[in-house]
């Protein structure tokens, strides 16, 4: 597997040498990944740069619902 190592070494120190190269790996991609998420500008506004607002006013739900058409109920009795 890993022919570097020598013929002479055992199998749980192969073992052992390939869990902290993978671990190293891991540990470096994380840090790639990290570092260029970080480096990305947020956008926290619209696309045109611009923001709405509106004033907002307390009012009764029942005032401000509306709807069209006709009312009927599911079952008649």
């Amino acid at each position: 597997m890993i022919n570097f190592l020598g013929r002479g070494l055992g199998r749980s120190i192969r073992h052992k040498v390939l869990i902290i190269v993978i671990a190293v790996l891991v540990v470096i991609a994380a840090g790639i990944f990290l570092f260029v998420r970080m480096k990305k500008p947020k956008e926290r506004t619209f696309a045109s740069g611009k923001q709405n607002t509106v004033e907002l006013t307390k009012m009764d739900l029942t005032n401000s619902v509306s709807a069209t058409g006709t009312i009927e109920s599911v079952s008649t009795k």
